[in-house]
């Protein structure tokens, strides 16, 4: 069976699988799964008959039980051992996918064909290249006892609640708004999850809630969204003028702001949005494919090393890419000039008002952003109308409340 992120907790796949795949390159969510698993698999020695397991230790080591409950158990023993029952709960064996010998994968794709009821076997796959053909495959999706789960792309309405059972798990609880704080402040860095959570929980002391302004505090100088989320959440227009606070970009900004101020904010997105800028010129001519699977390598040789975003690690040229392909050259060109409008400005509130014409741009009126790209100022323009209107003493004045 497939199964997907909302399923990480369903208990249907836990009491079925004899062997599951898990797709995924982020350790925090494949170990929710294996340690489930491996929970499972666990009997109680205080159930188990003295006579029997006396009968048990005599045919297998002591140290091979013990190995299978600690999620020991090699590939190679699990296949052995997995075809006689166990004294008490199911064998139990983790493998790395890319550990694994080529006669390992053979007998692998051979058991998950026709898996025993007596163990679990549990897959890891992190790379897309090796797990695709196992998501896309007919047979796993159709079998009662083989599964996988893709925990690729988090969900987020999931990913909350495996936040606040990390911190349930260390005694802590913690709000609603704090935990949305925290997956906004983190981001995609999962593999930091746990050991930002660590720390937070170990300052704590004896307090056992965690309040939005707690969560603030303790995060402060934490930003793996760094204006990139940001910015991509800018590139979505607006379909209204009103005003939501629970907008998921005004949370953006004010956690941005509270860090710094409003003019470092500007700065940095001033700088971040020229290296987009160039990443847009470049895709409009052709030089970087946004739609298909590339060769970083490739295309810094096409573009040359004068380039600004030549230096760019392979990741970070691929994410500024994708960011650089969701608006239009003019829109960036647009968020440009909105920022270097207010270039030599110290003053918080003007760069703040900076910062709101960027969210707002798509819903102003024309006059209004001209205004907030200092190509005219529309006000000046009407006082200048105004003012060339002389008076004439010959136009007869008219009273109206006559």
């Amino acid at each position: 069976m497939r199964y997907g992120f909302n399923d990480i907790y369903n208990n249907s796949m836990y009491e079925t699988g004899y062997v599951i795949y898990i797709a995924g390159p982020y350790p925090i969510f494949n170990n929710i799964v294996i340690d489930t698993v491996r929970e499972r698999c666990k009997g109680s020695l205080e159930e188990i008959d003295k006579q029997a397991l006396e009968e048990f230790v005599s045919e297998f080591a002591t140290s091979k039980y013990e190995d299978n409950y600690r999620g020991l158990l090699s590939f190679d023993e699990f296949i052995n051992v997995v075809k006689t029952p166990p004294v008490n709960g199911k064998w139990f064996c983790h493998v790395d996918y890319s550990y694994m010998t080529k006669k390992q994968k053979e007998a692998l794709s051979r058991y998950y064909k026709k898996p025993l009821e007596n163990g679990v076997l549990v897959v890891s796959i992190h790379e897309w290249k090796n797990y695709r053909e196992i998501v896309k495959s007919k047979v796993i999706s159709q079998h009662k006892n083989t599964h996988v789960i893709q925990l690729s792309f988090p969900n987020r309405s999931m990913l909350k609640t495996l936040v606040s059972n990390q911190f349930k798990e260390r005694g802590v609880k913690v709000a609603e708004q704090a935990v949305e704080l925290f997956i906004m402040r983190m981001s995609n860095a999962y593999d930091q999850y746990q050991d930002v959570i660590d720390n937070i929980c170990n300052s704590m002391g004896n307090t056992g809630e965690l309040s939005y302004s707690d969560m603030a505090i303790k995060m402060r100088g934490i930003e793996n969204y760094v204006l990139d989320d940001f910015i991509a959440e800018l590139t979505k227009p607006m379909n209204s003028k009103k005003v939501v606070k629970k907008r998921r970009i005004y949370k953006m900004l004010n956690a941005l702001v509270s860090d710094s101020s409003a003019r470092e904010v500007v700065n940095k997105l001033r700088y971040k949005i020229d290296d987009l800028i160039e990443m847009r010129i470049h895709i409009n001519n052709g030089n970087i494919p946004v739609l298909v699977r590339y060769s970083v390598e490739k295309v810094k040789g096409r573009i040359g090393e004068d380039s600004r975003v030549y230096k760019l690690s392979d990741y970070a040229f691929k994410r500024y890419a994708y960011l650089a392909s969701l608006t239009s050259l003019k829109d960036w060109y647009y968020m440009k000039l909105i920022l270097s409008n207010v270039q030599q400005s110290w003053n918080e509130a003007q760069n703040m008002k900076a910062l709101l014409a960027l969210i707002h741009r798509h819903v102003i009126s024309t006059d209004r952003l001209m205004n907030d790209i200092g190509v005219k100022n529309t006000l000046d323009e009407n006082l200048v109308a105004l003012n060339s209107v002389f008076y004439n003493p010959y136009i007869k004045r008219v009273d109206i409340n006559k």
